[in-house]
């Protein structure tokens, strides 16, 4: 295994890590997006930027700083991060809107 698979491993399971802790809002019955905000309710993280909570955003950054030496020369390494974030964020932008949708939250 070179530094460019553990390198690309690593930077994987951050994005992992948020997508599973937000998809558990989003899906459980007594939080929610729309109607009950995750800000009041959701006590293990104190600040939020925005609809996400701050420890989203720098685990992001994280991940690009992470794989940045390997991508300096080399954007294959980012489009694959690219393409893994991306297919996460529409993973769970469709299963919060399903989940609201189906729940009642959001007016049809």
């Amino acid at each position: 295994m070179g530094i460019h698979s553990r390198g690309m491993d690593f930077c994987a399971v951050l994005p992992i890590l948020w997508l599973w802790d937000y998809l558990w809002i989003i899906i459980n019955p007594h939080y929610g997006v729309f109607h009950k905000r995750p800000k009041n309710d959701v006590v293990w993280h104190k600040h939020w930027w925005g609809p996400f909570p701050r420890d989203y955003y720098i685990g992001t950054f994280l991940s690009l700083a992470v794989i940045s030496p390997l991508w300096w020369n080399n954007y294959v390494v980012l489009s694959e991060w690219g393409i893994m974030f991306g297919v996460f964020v529409v993973g769970t932008v469709l299963t919060l809107v399903v989940t609201e949708v189906v729940r009642g939250d959001v007016e049809r």
